[in-house]
Parts: structure tokens; sequence; C-alpha cells
């Protein structure tokens, strides 16, 4: 309603005190706010540091039951193949015929043997990429010839194997390096986020896999920046989660990511059986070469009859 000309609407005085009410209502409302938020967040905190311990956990009572299992010969499974490997006391009469020789199985004493099953074994191939292996890859155009040619026979030899090992229906994992050295060369990737997946095609042409060697579609490829495969890497995840719990190990360079590899494998629980002629590296063969140096300190100590363990195979 318009007041009267001549008269003035009277001015509400304001409340201070209630003034004070309502500002003191939104501090309390604002602390209890943060209260809130700071004891959601220290649960949340305390729940992830509990998670991961409980995770951990898991994670270490799944490796000792593994241990146990590969230890006792409980992952014995029937039909399983039986590579003959170096060492033991037999292995001088190893090209023996004979029916009595025919019957070696994983419990021989005289022979080492490394048992191998399309549900539990996996080919594992380190680093067969252009780069490496091609006179015109990053590092290949620097190769002797020799060298070359060496690498080529591994590279033949590979091929073999993982021909055999597809037959078998093994699990198969490739391992790519953009680890050059001292340099770490992700733009190889053609900014692909390989930490979901690796894809088979897509990064850059000669950090590839060499033609003969491309792997199939549902086969593992995982990418690396430290020599071995495991540790930069979700391969024991994927591997696990296909139920492998041995290893068919081979590639490049043998006493760089291959060897690197193996270690890895073991410290995981995974039995290793390396494919010394699916593998190869430099040096000049007369006076024993890297590859042979290598094999050889991992093999070695597997060998020897005081051993007490025998985590490591040679083929």
């Amino acid at each position: 309603m318009t007041p009267p000309p001549g008269k003035t609407t009277p001015r509400t005085k304001k409340n201070p005190t209630r003034s004070q009410n309502e500002g003191a209502s939104a501090a309390m409302l604002l602390v209890s706010v943060g209260f809130c938020a700071g004891l959601a967040f220290y649960r949340f905190a305390l729940e992830s540091v509990v998670l991961k311990k409980r995770r951990k956990k898991r994670e270490v009572d799944r490796v000792a039951r593994r241990s146990v299992a590969l230890r006792e010969g409980k992952d014995a499974i029937e039909g399983e193949t039986y590579v003959q490997c170096k060492g033991g006391e037999g292995e001088s009469m190893k090209n023996d015929k004979s029916e009595e020789k025919e019957k070696e199985t994983r419990s021989t004493g005289s022979f080492r043997t490394f048992p191998a099953h399309g549900k539990n074994t996996a080919l594992l191939i380190i680093d067969m990429q252009s780069d490496f292996l091609s006179k015109s890859g990053r590092l290949g155009q620097h190769y002797s010839r020799d060298v070359l040619e060496r690498l080529e026979a591994t590279t033949a030899n590979v091929a073999r194997v993982l021909e055999k090992c597809r037959e078998k229906g093994f699990t198969i994992a490739h391992s790519r390096s953009h680890r050059y050295g001292a340099e770490i060369r992700r733009d190889l990737l053609n900014g692909i986020d390989v930490s979901m997946s690796s894809p088979i095609e897509g990064v850059d042409a000669t950090y590839n896999f060499v033609e003969r060697l491309k792997p199939k579609e549902g086969e593992i490829i995982v990418d690396k920046w430290t020599f071995g495969a495991f540790a930069s890497t979700d391969l024991e995840k994927q591997l696990v989660g296909r139920g492998v719990e041995r290893i068919l190990l081979c590639g490049i360079l043998t006493n760089v990511c291959v060897m690197a590899t193996a270690v890895q494998a073991c410290d995981r629980f995974f039995r290793v059986c390396l494919v010394e002629d699916a593998c190869g590296a430099f040096g000049k063969e007369k006076e024993g070469g890297w590859h042979d140096m290598a094999v050889t300190l991992i093999n070695g100590p597997q060998i020897a009859k005081q051993n007490h363990h025998k985590s490591l195979w040679t083929c």
C-alpha cells in the first residue's frame, strides 16, 4: 500500500542480537561441514590403508600357496609334456632312446625335466623388435654383419618355438621395450596409453615386432621401460589370470632383458625354462660371448649338486 502524501514508511530497526545469532549459526554450520568432511577424508584414508594392507596380504598369501604347490608338484596336469633340460646325472645319455629312457617324467632323478602344458604354461618372448633385429633399426643399423646373422638365426629359432607352442595351446606373451640404454622413448608409442592395453599395431614401425613374430589377437602384449618384463607392466596379473605357473622364456638380449625377466619371474614364483637356442646376444662366439656367459650364470647354480632348489631350467 502506498503511504499518504507527506508520510513516510517507518524503518524497521535491526535486531543486533538476531544478526549475531545468525552469524553464529552460519559459523557453526561451516564448522560442522568441515568436521564431517575431515572425518570422511580421514575414514577414506584409513580404509585405503587397510584395504591396501589386505590386498598386499592376499597377494603374499597367493604367492606362498603357489610356491608350496610348485614345490610339492601339485601343479601336475595329466598329459603334460616333459622338456629335457641341461644338467642331471643322465645328461650324457640323453640321446638314449631305449624304452626305459622314454619313461622319464618330472620325478626322474637322472634327468632334469621341465613339465609344460597348455593349461599352465606360457611362452614369453622378449623384445623381438625391428629396432634390435633389423639392419634398418635404430640399434640394428650399428651392428656388424656377424651379429646380424646370429640374431637372424635367433629369430628363426624363436619362430619355430612360437609355432609349436601355438599348436600346443600355450599362453603366448610378448614384450616390447622402449628402454634404449639410459633413454626412455615413450614417443615411440605414438601416444597410446599402454597402461590400459598394448595393441599389435599403431606404434612406431621399427619399434614394433619383426613381421614373422607379430602377435595374434588374444595374445598378451606388454610395453616395458625396465629391462625385466615384470617390473614396469601388469604381466604377472595377466599371466596369473590365465592360470600360468610355468614359463618358457626366449628372446633378446640374453644377458640383459632375458636374464632380468628370468630373475623377476622366479621372484614371483613362476617356474622358468630358458630356451637357450631361441635367445641371442652380442659378443664373439669364440670368446664365449655374452649369451654364453649369461646362460652359464643362469644355469650353473641350478645344476650344482649342492643347490637346495630348482627354480630355473635351461633347455
